[in-house]
């Protein structure tokens, strides 16, 4: 039997016409607390219900595993195995980001230091950059996102002692892939969406959120499908084409 695929997805609207304060959310834009409230049919926020199980069908073809839609700070719909913890291996990259963001307040990362005053050598990859955040810090990255982000933001199945680190041939740097539920994966998108504030917290910069989220780069695309570009460990739109 081949391998089930899985795949992780957070859908999110944002309500564009609401006034909003210097933080970038709106006034009463609704947060979870310690679960998510789900309306009691889609139509109660203009969704369809009839084109919400076409989305469903087109999901279930991929083998999708878990699916959140999120309409500002209110389940839409869900389905799937939103509780469990999946492994996730590429997104990693932007929870790391996030972290990166945290430091770089707190002074403890100087963005502007060099990779030998880093005491990183030519022989690097994506994993150097949890060993650059560690040395700095004096803390692993899963316990670091732990007390920084996960609890502050109330995530409900995150547990820092049930991470593991990889090693291997590939790199000479731990990876550093995340466990982590749909429905925790979903208050980490929206805290991004409300610019790194949590209710009256900002967890983190919203200079940094604005910033990481920013593409430097067109890494894939084409004129007719639009293109993508990379910022600081994100994968985004460029000029706002996907």
């Amino acid at each position: 039997m081949p391998a089930t695929i899985c795949f992780l997805f957070a859908l999110f609207l944002s309500i564009p016409v609401q006034a909003r304060d210097r933080s970038g959310v709106a006034p009463n834009s609704e947060f979870p607390w310690q679960h998510w409230r789900q309306v009691g049919k889609p139509e109660e926020l203009g969704w369809s219900t009839e084109k919400l199980a076409a989305a469903k069908a087109y999901a279930d073809s991929m083998d999708t595993a878990a699916v959140m839609i999120i309409d500002d700070g209110v389940v839409v719909s869900q389905w799937g195995e939103t509780t469990k913890r999946y492994k996730c291996h590429s997104v990693r990259k932007s929870f790391l980001s996030a972290l990166y963001g945290v430091a770089v307040a707190r002074k403890e990362i100087n963005l502007s230091a060099t990779l030998g005053q880093l005491g990183i050598d030519d022989n690097w990859d994506f994993n150097a950059l949890g060993t650059i955040y560690e040395s700095a810090t004096h803390d692993s990255i899963y316990h670091s996102f732990d007390e920084r982000i996960a609890r502050r933001i109330g995530m409900e199945d995150y547990v820092f002692k049930d991470q593991e680190y990889i090693t291997g041939p590939d790199s000479i740097h731990r990876a550093y892939p995340f466990r982590m539920t749909a429905r925790d994966m979903a208050r980490f998108g929206l805290l991004y969406l409300r610019e790194g504030r949590w209710r009256d917290q900002q967890i983190i910069p919203n200079s940094w959120v604005r910033e990481s989220t920013t593409a430097y780069s067109v890494a894939d695309g084409n004129t007719r499908d639009g293109y993508s570009g990379y910022g600081y460990l994100w994968w985004v739109a460029v000029n706002g084409n996907h």
